[in-house]
């Protein structure tokens, strides 16, 4: 036997939502037992995946379903998942971050953000913003420039329907001033009692 060497550890998601499942992959050089545990932010064991396994060497994996050892559902927070490999030898352990979510965000929904183009200059032309909303929500669309200053507010808490949207920006800030050139951040944000959600895109005025 070989002292244990742990060597490609990781989730296949690092972010989930609670009582969402992922798999921990890891690599064994040898043959050893190996103790997978998860860990909540009190470092408290809330969940043993793995008891001194005997496991051969090579690629490996378990799966976990995001309970705890209850079979209750483990709660928003942030989590930590330790692989544990030992033998007579001596031992190796790694930990990861694990993060979930309350799944709230969820309800509200942007996707599809995009753009006309991803440059335009605004002496001959406007840039159009395309997204769609699943759902009834108010929304705001802000444009920063590159020192994260807020230099255009094109939607303010607006109310809107889920659909689809086409929204322009001219190039010119709240004084209705042509921007310089350079680059900036598009950020269109949704809330309502359901949840938020906020995605942004970069485009360059030239």
């Amino acid at each position: 036997e070989n002292t244990p060497r742990l060597t490609d550890v990781e989730l296949d998601d690092d972010s989930v939502d609670e009582g969402d499942s992922l798999r921990i992959y890891f690599e064994l050089n040898t043959t050893a037992y190996v103790t997978i545990l998860v860990l909540d932010d009190d470092n408290d064991v809330v969940r043993e995946l793995a008891d001194d396994v005997r496991m051969s060497a090579g690629e490996r994996s378990i799966y976990f379903n995001g309970d705890d050892d209850d079979g209750d559902e483990l709660r928003e927070g942030d989590y930590e998942v330790h692989v544990i490999a030992r033998t007579s030898y001596g031992s190796d352990k790694e930990e990861l971050d694990l993060e979930i979510g309350d799944g709230g965000s969820d309800l509200i929904d942007i996707y599809d953000l995009d753009l006309s183009d991803d440059e335009f200059d605004p002496d001959y032309e406007s840039v159009d913003i395309l997204f769609s909303l699943n759902r009834t929500a108010d929304v705001s669309i802000k444009v920063y420039d590159d020192d994260g200053d807020l230099v255009r507010e094109l939607w303010d808490d607006r109310d809107s329907r889920g659909g689809k949207y086409e929204v322009e920006w001219d190039g010119e800030d709240e004084d209705n001033d042509e921007v310089r050139r350079g680059d900036y951040t598009i950020v269109v944000s949704a809330d309502s009692t359901l949840g938020d959600d906020e995605e942004e895109i970069d485009v360059e005025v030239t």
